[in-house]
């Protein structure tokens, strides 16, 4: 392996500076402390490592320090690269526990509405669009052997930073098309998937904040549906979309709950400790409420009543799909029957 792979170009979105090195950074900001992306050097995988002027001495500075390797920081003493088989060994060794809950969503589905309301619980952190795992499943994506251990050690990585066992993970959309082999790592974690109507979500990728399905994801699933490079500019999302709810669907029985939209926004408290098994204390629940006031004004603000046609305009292809092809919502019905729509 070396830093040439298939359409490794369209996908570097930043560099380490260093000749001969690309930084493999999928999507989101780099946290202040921990691990933060992989990079590819030659034939061998390092994870890059921070820390931050906030938070100086983690507890896991050391042990984490003593693996790096020599000279891959120069005089930045906040920032060190770690071999990813020196990190695998270290972990073998001293092995973390796995987090509690992965979430799975098609995109725009309330899958960081849902990641910020757990984190009003006490005890919980939630771990949102890791791009340390994006740039591995990336990697995978363009040929790189997926190996089950190195992504447990890059998972045990996240959760050694996060300094506590009750870790929640909010993928990105795209794990559903890796949901085989990341179960294959065997952590056992429970996940949920969260589901919504297409007609909405393309709503919210057309007419919401920038969306990440432009060139990277196109690039990185083009070798497996070769569909997604065949079709028109403005039907890239809609098709990328059809397909994640196809995956999705096929899927859904095997995740331990399935949620509706619906129900997250009308009944979020009841959804919080449904996934948790548990009450919450009832200052989780206020806070709870006011991030839904938050997300009430936002969603009017973003989603005006004509919609719709709007979409039926600018794409008949799109509205018809988004109106006809809903596969999987009658699994909902357990869920919303107990929760209600």
């Amino acid at each position: 392996m070396d830093g040439s792979y298939p359409l490794m170009r369209g996908l570097q979105t930043g560099a380490t500076g260093n000749p001969g090195e690309t930084a493999v950074d999928f999507r989101g900001e780099l946290a202040h402390t921990g691990p933060q992306r992989l990079i590819v050097l030659k034939d061998e995988l390092f994870v890059e490592w921070r820390v931050s002027r906030e938070n100086p001495e983690p507890i896991w500075l050391e042990s984490i320090k003593e693996l790096a390797a020599e000279k891959k920081g120069g005089k930045d003493r906040s920032r060190f690269f770690v071999p990813l088989k020196r990190l695998t060994a270290f972990f073998e060794k001293n092995p973390q526990p796995a987090p509690f809950l992965t979430i799975y969503h098609v995109s725009r589905c309330g899958s960081t509405l849902l990641a910020r309301c757990l984190e009003q619980v006490p005890g919980i952190q939630v771990a949102i669009e890791p791009i340390l795992i994006n740039g591995y499943l990336g990697l995978v994506r363009m040929g790189r052997t997926f190996v089950p251990r190195e992504f447990r050690t890059l998972i045990e990585a996240i959760a050694l930073a996060g300094g506590t066992p009750f870790l929640a993970i909010k993928a990105t959309s795209t794990w559903l098309f890796d949901l085989e082999l990341i179960r294959s790592a065997g952590f056992g974690m429970s996940e949920v998937l969260l589901h919504r109507n297409p007609l909405e979500v393309l709503v919210s990728n057309m007419e919401g904040p920038p969306s990440f399905l432009r060139a990277q994801t196109i690039a990185s699933f083009g070798a497996r549906f070769p569909e997604l490079l065949q079709v028109e500019p403005d039907q890239v999302i809609p098709k990328f979309l059809e397909l994640s709810y196809r995956v999705a669907s096929e899927a859904v029985a095997s995740f331990d709950q399935v949620i509706g939209y619906p129900a997250l926004v009308k009944h979020p408290r009841a959804v919080v400790e449904s996934i948790l098994g548990r009450e919450i204390p009832e200052s989780a629940a206020a806070s709870i409420s006011r991030i839904m006031k938050f997300h009430s004004k936002l969603r009017g603000k973003r989603f005006s009543g004509d919609s719709e046609e709007k979409i039926k305009k600018a794409s008949p292809r799109m509205h018809e799909w988004s109106t006809t092809v809903k596969p999987g919502h009658h699994l909902l019905a357990r869920f919303e029957k107990k929760f209600g729509r």
